[in-house]
């Protein structure tokens, strides 16, 4: 498997992160989180590392995707024992932990392109990946709940996620971008929440 994993990488990074992501997820599902991490951690660390990622990186990226397998549908377990505590309906209830949890299925990406995240580099780098990326995570967070001073319009939703996906992407350019598409929203909403409270 890391053999074939090597070969992927070598023809397109993209392709070989997607496909080693789903992988995790398959083989975290049902598993606590330690024995889903080290079961992952033995043929998704090493694909990544013979690919040029660092160590640090390598492992956080396959343990990430193990653990996020509880509250990936259809075997979600975290999100099933939360709908029996709160008695409602297990389907629902994990595409709804999917959804609230989309941020932790983009971060692992991060950690391969952007190792700023992980400390690595010079102070500035490090500060600005690391004020991007909690940017980005709220942005994306505010689009998936729909709100964020106040309930967001469907537009502002996709500029929000759009804002979010850009500024967890690393460049300055696209930090750029999502910072200002993010900002255009947050005077929007600021100014029809004063209209609100003014009514």
């Amino acid at each position: 498997f890391v053999n074939l994993m090597g070969s992927l990488a070598q023809v397109h990074i993209g392709i070989f992160l997607l496909v080693l992501a789903g992988t995790c997820v398959i083989f975290g599902m049902g598993l606590p989180s330690l024995p889903a991490y080290i079961l992952v951690a033995t043929f998704g660390a090493p694909a990544l590392v013979q690919a040029g990622v660092p160590v640090l990186a390598a492992h956080l990226f396959v343990m990430y995707f193990a653990i996020s397998s509880g509250i990936t549908p259809p075997v979600c377990l975290v999100a099933y024992a939360g709908a029996a505590i709160a008695d409602a309906t297990p389907m629902k209830t994990g595409f709804t932990a999917f959804k609230l949890g989309i941020a932790a299925f983009i971060v692992p990406f991060i950690f391969i392109f952007e190792p700023a995240l992980l400390l690595m580099g010079d102070w500035a780098t490090i500060l600005q990946a690391v004020f991007t990326a909690v940017l980005g995570v709220v942005c994306l967070a505010s689009s998936m709940q729909g709100w964020l001073f106040t309930e967001s319009s469907p537009a502002e939703r996709v500029m929000m996620f759009v804002a979010g996906i850009v500024l967890v992407y690393p460049g300055l350019l696209t930090d750029l971008i999502g910072f200002g598409t993010a900002s255009l929203v947050f005077f929007i909403q600021i100014a029809r929440k004063k209209r609100l409270c003014a009514a």
